[in-house]
């Protein structure tokens, strides 16, 4: 069986720019030169949000002129939603690659925040299954339905 060249051959270590000089790995060249990108587009969006928002707010794509923002939470994602009109124009400005015609924002929980399992229904305790129950004595009978169905759990 034929082995395959590579640059480690040898057994000395290969500098990243030999790697990156070597024709056959463009594909790396070119995935080095887009997380350089999405970087610099990271910094740019972080120094035009209110550091608050900025905090909570990760640059995760920009393909076809969509800029596509990660919130940390639904909360963060509803805030950052009303700066979305004012970061179209200066980072079209500012950047020399195809303009951004719209930002779509998404939610990405970070790691460590995890809020159970998916597929594991939520449980009450029996002291707020009571007081669900209590509230439904006194509710109007649509409601008085729901909060007793969301009391049996």
């Amino acid at each position: 069986m034929k082995q395959a060249r590579s640059l480690h051959s040898s057994s000395r270590p290969v500098a990243l720019g030999e790697v990156l000089a070597d024709r056959r790995h463009s594909d790396l060249r070119a995935l080095l030169q887009r997380v350089i990108d999405l970087r610099r587009l990271q910094e740019q969006v972080a120094r035009l949000l209110p550091t608050d928002i900025a905090a909570h707010c990760r640059v995760a794509n920009l393909r076809d002129g969509i800029l596509v923002l990660l919130a940390s939470s639904p909360a963060w994602a509803t805030r950052l939603r009303c700066c979305v009109q004012g970061l179209l124009e200066p980072l079209n400005n500012e950047r020399p690659a195809p303009s951004i015609r719209s930002i779509r924002i998404k939610v990405s929980i970070p790691e460590g925040n995890d809020t159970g399992s998916p597929g594991r229904p939520m449980t009450l305790s029996a002291g707020n299954a009571k007081l669900l129950q209590a509230a439904a004595a006194d509710a109007d009978p649509l409601l008085r339905i729901a909060l007793l169905r969301l009391s049996g759990r």
